[in-house]
C-alpha cells in the first residue's frame, strides 16, 4: 500500500498497486488520435532506447484497501491495452467497468492490435514498456484534494470538468454503494444526453445560470461573473442535512384556506397522481428545493439538479426563453445570460403561467439598455441601470415579491417612469437585437405602452 505523498512507478510497478476506477469516474473514452499518440511516443522512446521515459503524473486517492484513480485512468487503461496486446495480462482490465466504457476499449484494443501486427520486436518492447516507462504519482487520503489536485493540473489526460468535480465531491457523501452507482449513472445519462457539441453543453449552462442566479439574488454578481463562475464553489458542500426546515415544505399544494374560529388548516393540492401515503407520481417538479437555496450534500444535490434539468428541458421548449440564442457578440452574450437567469428564476419561483408576460417585460429593458449604449460591457451591466442612473435589480424583486402579478406590476411602474420613447431609426447590433424577438414586437409595444417602437429603415 501506498505510503508517501509522492511515488515513481514502472509500468510493471503501477498495475502491481490495487487500482480500481471507481464509480464516479467518468467512461474510458479516448479516441484514435490520442491512443495513437501515446503508443507512438513508446514506440519511439524504446527504439530510441530511452531509460525510465516519464509519461505524466498520475493521482492516486487511498481509499481503504484500494487505490482510486482520480487522474490517470485513460492514460492506464490504453497502456493495460497495449500490454494485452502483447500477451502480458493486468488485473487492472478484469475489473468491472462504466457500461459507456466499453465499446470504446473494445474498439481502441483493435485499433492497437493493428498497429502492432507486424511489429518484429514485440517482446522486448514489451519488457521495455514494464521496466523503462515511468509514471509519477500524488497520493492523497483526502478525496476533495485529490480532486482539487486534478483540476489545478495540465495533465495529459482530458481534465474533469467543473461539474465532474462536483459529481465526485457529492458521491462521497452517500454511504450506500447500489445508491452511489444509481446517482452516477443518471449523472452520467443527462450530460452526455445534453452534451451536443465540444463547445457547447446544456448543463454546464444550466450550472453557470443557476449559479449566477444564486450570486445575483443574494446581491453579490460581480463584473468576472459574466464571462465565468466557478460552479464547484457554488455547489459545494459542507455536510449533508436530512430535516426540512420551516421554510421549506414539499411544493404539493396549490393555495390554502384557515378556520380562524375551527382553527383548522383546509390545503389545496395541486392536480397530481397520488401513490399511497404520501407518494406522489412524477414527483421531480415537486421536490421542495429553491433555485438560491444552500446546498446539502450527497442525494439531495442530485436531486437538487436533476429537478433543474427537467425545468431546463421545459423552458427550452418555450420560445421566448430562447428568443435571444442567435444573437452574437459580447455585449449581446452578457444581456442573454443575464436574460435566461432572470427568466429561470421567475419560473422557479412562481411557474410557467406569466413567462411571456414576464419575458416581453425584460426585452423592453434590455432593449431599452442595447439601444443606449455604444458598447455593452460588462462592469455596466451588473450594476443594473437600465436607463444609466436609476438601478433596478429585478433578481431580488423575484426573491422579494410574493406573486408574479405585483412584481409585474413594479416592472411595469419602472419603464414607464424609467424608459423614454425609442423613435429613431435603429442600425446594426441594435438592429439585430430588436429583430431577434420580432414575433413579439406587437406584444411589446403595448406593454411599453408605445415607447418601444423604433423607426425601421
Amino acid at each position: 500500500m501506498l505510503q508517501e505523498r509522492s511515488s515513481q512507478f514502472n509500468i510493471y510497478q503501477l498495475f502491481e498497486n490495487n487500482l480500481t476506477i471507481p464509480e464516479y469516474q467518468r467512461p474510458y473514452s479516448w479516441n484514435d488520435e490520442q491512443v495513437t499518440d501515446l503508443l507512438d511516443d513508446l514506440i519511439e522512446a524504446y527504439e530510441n532506447k530511452k531509460d525510465n521515459y516519464l509519461i505524466g503524473n498520475m493521482i492516486f486517492y487511498r481509499n481503504k484497501n484500494k487505490i482510486e484513480l482520480v487522474d490517470g485512468q485513460q492514460r492506464s487503461t490504453t497502456i493495460a491495452l497495449i500490454l494485452k496486446v502483447l500477451n502480458y495480462k493486468v488485473e487492472f482490465l478484469n475489473q468491472k467497468v462504466n457500461t459507456l466504457s466499453i465499446k470504446s476499449i473494445q474498439k481502441n484494443y483493435n485499433l492497437i492490435k493493428n498497429r502492432l501486427e507486424n511489429y518484429s520486436r514485440k517482446e522486448d518492447f514489451l519488457e521495455y514498456l514494464k521496466n523503462k516507462i515511468i509514471v509519477t504519482t500524488i497520493n492523497t487520503n483526502d478525496i476533495d484534494e485529490a480532486f482539487m489536485l486534478f483540476d489545478s493540473q495540465n495533465t495529459r489526460g482530458k481534465p474533469l470538468s467543473k461539474k465532474d468535480l462536483l459529481k465526485v465531491h457529492h458521491l462521497r457523501f452517500v454511504n450506500n454503494y447500489k445508491t452511489q452507482k444509481s446517482l452516477a449513472k443518471k449523472w452520467e445519462d443527462i450530460t452526455m444526453k445534453n452534451t451536443q457539441n465540444n463547445n457547447y453543453d446544456k448543463i454546464d449552462e444550466l450550472l453557470y445560470l443557476i449559479a449566477l442566479s444564486r450570486i445575483a439574488s443574494r446581491g453579490m454578481l460581480k463584473t468576472d461573473d459574466m464571462v465565468y463562475i466557478n460552479v464547484f464553489k457554488e455547489f459545494k458542500s459542507i455536510g449533508n442535512y436530512n430535516k426540512l426546515n420551516n421554510y421549506n415544505q414539499p411544493p404539493i399544494f396549490e393555495n390554502f384556506f384557515y378556520d380562524i374560529d375551527n382553527k383548522e388548516l383546509s390545503l389545496i393540492s395541486k392536480s397530481f397522481d397520488l401513490r399511497g401515503f404520501f407518494k406522489i407520481a412524477n414527483g421531480l417538479k415537486y421536490l421542495p428545493f429553491e433555485l438560491n437555496q444552500s446546498i446539502e450534500g450527497g442525494e439531495k444535490f442530485f436531486w437538487f439538479v436533476f429537478k433543474y434539468n427537467e425545468l431546463f428541458y421545459q423552458m427550452g421548449e418555450e420560445k421566448i426563453f430562447n428568443i435571444l440564442d442567435n444573437l452574437s457578440g459580447n455585449g449581446n452574450i452578457y444581456l442573454r445570460k443575464i436574460y435566461k437567469g432572470l427568466l429561470l428564476f421567475f419560473v422557479d419561483k412562481f411557474g410557467f403561467d406569466k413567462i411571456e408576460e414576464f419575458g416581453c417585460r425584460l426585452l423592453i429593458l434590455l432593449f431599452f439598455y442595447r439601444f443606449k449604449k455604444q458598447a455593452i460591457r460588462k462592469d455596466g451591466i451588473v450594476k443594473f441601470q437600465w436607463n444609466n442612473n436609476v438601478k433596478f435589480d429585478i433578481f431580488k424583486e423575484i426573491l422579494l415579491n410574493y406573486s408574479s402579478e405585483y412584481l409585474l406590476q413594479k416592472i411595469d411602474t419602472y419603464i414607464n417612469f424609467n424608459i423614454s420613447k425609442v423613435d429613431e431609426e435603429i442600425k446594426g447590433v441594435k438592429k439585430s437585437f430588436y429583430n431577434s424577438f420580432e414575433i413579439y414586437h406587437n406584444k411589446i409595444e403595448k406593454i411599453s405602452e408605445g415607447k418601444i417602437c423604433p423607426i425601421q429603415s
